[in-house]
């Protein structure tokens, strides 16, 4: 983590050489808007991985170990402030296992629009799902404010305006015991 933060700023320092007092080519952002920027893997350092191995199955009855990896990823940012170049001042969870937290907060807060809601308004259960977007857009997360150079962003966007469907990815393999 510590490699990845100083390659980080490396580049960061980097761009600013390169830029200067460069206009930014960022000005569609608005301070205390939320945006969507997805950033190259590579270089994302609002994202951690998590991996565990439990082998408590294997000492019981043969069976393989089950290894679980959880990747924890910001990818809902609150714009603060428009810098120089390409420098934005961003907001996020000050803590990266918040990540789901905070991007579920910001996509609540986003689809707590006057259309989305007057549609739930009409569905039988509407009430109590606007009830749970507002619970989560309440939550209160600690957060911190960080200078990016968003010339490295992959792409930036305002938050989706209707639920977007959840994509899971489950890989597993089993191996059946020998038979003794």
């Amino acid at each position: 983590m510590a490699f990845r933060t100083c390659t980080f700023i490396l580049l960061a320092f980097s761009a600013v050489l390169a830029a200067g007092d460069s206009p930014s080519s960022l000005g569609f952002l608005k301070p205390d808007s939320t945006y969507v920027i997805a950033f190259a893997e590579s270089m994302n350092v609002f994202t951690e991985t998590q991996t565990s191995v439990n082998l408590g199955s294997m000492l019981k009855d043969d069976a393989p170990p089950v290894q679980t990896t959880i990747v924890h990823k910001i990818d809902h940012f609150v714009v603060k402030e428009l810098g120089p170049a390409n420098w934005v001042l961003l907001e996020h969870p000050s803590d990266l296992y918040d990540a789901s937290k905070w991007n579920g907060k910001l996509a609540a807060e986003s689809l707590l629009n006057t259309d989305y809601v007057s549609e739930l308004e009409k569905k039988e259960d509407g009430s109590q799902q606007i009830k749970w977007l507002k619970s989560q857009a309440a939550q209160e997360i600690p957060s911190v404010q960080t200078w990016v150079n968003l010339s490295r962003a992959l792409s930036i966007s305002p938050p989706a305006k209707r639920p977007i469907p959840l994509k899971v990815r489950v890989n597993t393999t089993y191996n059946p015991p020998s038979k003794k």
